[in-house]
């Protein structure tokens, strides 16, 4: 049944484009966004690894802008072709997408260390990376343990944590505030 449908889709597209028919209609869209998701292991031939996909759209009459997000083993890439009358800076476009790419991202991980934060300021103990990581992630599973490290080591430096070591080779951490003596034992540690 697939075959079918895309053979009519192309018989019809073809149709339209030899009759003109789309500059005398109002286009339903002027861009298009295909997401194909490949796969999420390395693939070979011949021995050799392929070390990425990427897609590529035609603009077509009244679509003048079309975007393929192809995944492939843990990276995603975006493609991005256009007709040069409906935009002349292709390229200007494609920085437009790599900064709103980054002001998502650091966004996403303003809001884990914001979690991380909160999370640590509510503790009333001496709180390794790992536990907090344990606490955190009850919330928000994607943090990562690096995360948690380099935000604890902001707030170090800050001066809103004091990093512990007692002695039993794990580093801890504590809300900075009102001192506290902290006592081992001499015997049983």
């Amino acid at each position: 049944m697939q075959p079918v449908a895309m053979a009519l889709a192309g018989i019809s597209g073809r149709l339209i484009a030899r009759t003109g028919l789309m500059s005398r209609m109002r286009p339903i869209a002027n861009c298009v966004i295909s997401n194909v998701p490949g796969p999420q292991v390395p693939l070979y031939f011949t021995g050799a690894r392929m070390v990425a996909t990427y897609g590529l759209g035609l603009p077509m009459e009244g679509i003048g802008l079309f975007h393929a997000v192809v995944s492939y083993n843990g990276a995603i890439s975006v493609c991005v072709t256009s007709c040069r009358d409906q935009m002349p800076d292709p390229a200007f476009y494609a920085d437009c997408i790599e900064a709103s790419f980054r002001e998502l991202r650091e966004a996403a991980v303003a809001a884990q260390r914001e979690a991380i934060v909160d999370q640590f300021l509510k503790t009333t103990d001496h709180i390794s990376i790992e536990e907090l990581l344990a606490r955190v992630r009850r919330r928000h599973s994607r943090v990562g343990y690096a995360t948690v490290y380099r935000t604890l080591k902001l707030l170090v430096a800050s001066g809103l944590a004091i990093e512990r070591h007692f002695g039993d080779g794990q580093t801890r951490f504590e809300v900075a505030g009102d001192h506290h003596d902290h006592l081992i034992c001499t015997e049983c540690g």
